[in-house]
């Protein structure tokens, strides 16, 4: 005799890199990036791979983990997800006297502003945010100049629900980081997360005798 069984899977999680213990929650790579002076970052990318998270994506936040950068107005930074869509996160952010030490901030949709541009910033979380509109190009394996931009610059309106909802969560996500002018250099310490809303849960139908 055979028997229909439904089974309600939750879904494993692979992660490239340890979960921040005790720190935000998600997928998240904790190996340090390096901001080089006028140059891409190392790693370039920095990769989370992700397993059994959400199959449709209704929501995604970013953390960054010990930011520490004297002058982040020339850092860049660009999500690339799974099925390649790709998006600046921040771009042109801060000013002289707006010098960023060991900070960990977020960076989602429902931040109440984008990034500061003339001044430092605390925890956020922030709405993604450029300057600098589409001017910024990011080396391959980057996206180039190929992204979505959330503004203000160049009038961009783009946001991580309009770029990632609806797309898996599943398969390797890039960060890319790029210091765009000369003079300093800085460093992600503790690496990054993301972190999923959407539906976790997958139903698997089988028969066993």
């Amino acid at each position: 005799m055979r028997f229909a069984r439904t089974v309600l899977v939750l879904g494993a999680v692979v992660v490239s890199g340890a979960a921040v213990a005790g720190g935000p929650p998600g997928f998240c790579n904790t190996a340090a990036v390096t901001i080089n002076d006028a140059a891409n970052a190392s790693p370039y990318p920095s990769a989370v791979t992700v397993v059994g998270g959400p199959g449709s994506i209704t929501g995604i936040t970013i953390t960054l983990t010990g930011v520490t950068h004297p002058f982040p107005d020339d850092i860049s930074i660009a999500l690339v997800g799974p099925t390649g869509q790709a998006m600046i996160l921040q771009s042109g952010a801060g000013d002289t006297g707006s010098a960023l030490s060991s900070l960990t901030y977020t960076i989602a949709d429902s931040g109440a502003t984008g990034l500061p541009d003339l001044t430092g910033w605390s925890s956020g979380p922030y709405k993604p945010t450029s300057y600098y509109g589409t001017g910024d190009n990011f080396p391959a394996p980057g996206p180039g100049t190929t992204y979505a931009n959330p503004g203000p610059g160049g009038g961009g309106t783009a946001t991580l629900a309009s770029t990632y909802n609806g797309t898996t969560s599943n398969g390797t996500w890039n960060l890319y980081a790029v210091d765009f002018a000369s003079g300093d250099a800085g460093q992600i310490a503790g690496g990054w997360c993301i972190a999923f809303t959407g539906t976790p849960v997958s139903l698997q139908h089988f028969s066993v005798d």
